[in-house]
């Protein structure tokens, strides 16, 4: 009886264990995802962009404007708001690029040289807190490059 009493506890220790593990990885890939699909979204949009319009000069901001040469969706801008990324196109209502169990803070930078392509600097922080009768996780990933438009009709 003892035997089997200490093979529970032992048995029952594993299995919170597992599932902590489980669970911390699970939220360091929802962040790893979220990040991704941003960063990649900001990628396919300069892709098709001709210039960023916003911000100006070497100024700093939590959006961003990029001039398209599709006019169906010109202008795309991607905008911060109470830590959710959106995205809009055109005329079109905001949507959001991820659920507000994560938080963002993005910063765009105006980087375009005087005779050059424009160039926006990105800083992009994904994170996620996951507090359960377990334990607490936070996962946290951040992104830093500089896109630059060199898309031509």
């Amino acid at each position: 009886m003892v035997i089997a009493t200490v093979m529970v506890i032992m048995l029952s220790g594993v299995s919170i264990a597992m599932l902590r593990t489980t669970h911390k990885v699970q939220l360091l890939q929802d962040v790893h995802y979220t990040n991704s699909f941003i960063y990649t979204t900001l990628q396919r949009v300069a892709s098709g962009a001709y210039a960023v319009s916003s911000p100006v000069g070497s100024a700093t901001s939590s959006s961003v404007t990029f001039r398209m040469y599709d006019t169906s969706i010109d202008p795309v801008i991607f905008s911060l708001m109470d830590g959710v990324v959106y995205i809009t196109e055109g005329s079109a209502v905001a949507v959001p690029l991820h659920q507000d169990d994560m938080e963002s803070i993005v910063t765009f930078t105006n980087v375009t040289p005087e005779d050059g392509y424009d160039s926006v600097k990105v800083q992009l922080s994904v994170s996620a807190v996951s507090e359960s009768s377990l334990a607490s996780f936070n996962a946290i990933q951040t992104i830093d490059t500089t896109l630059t438009l060199h898309f031509t009709p």
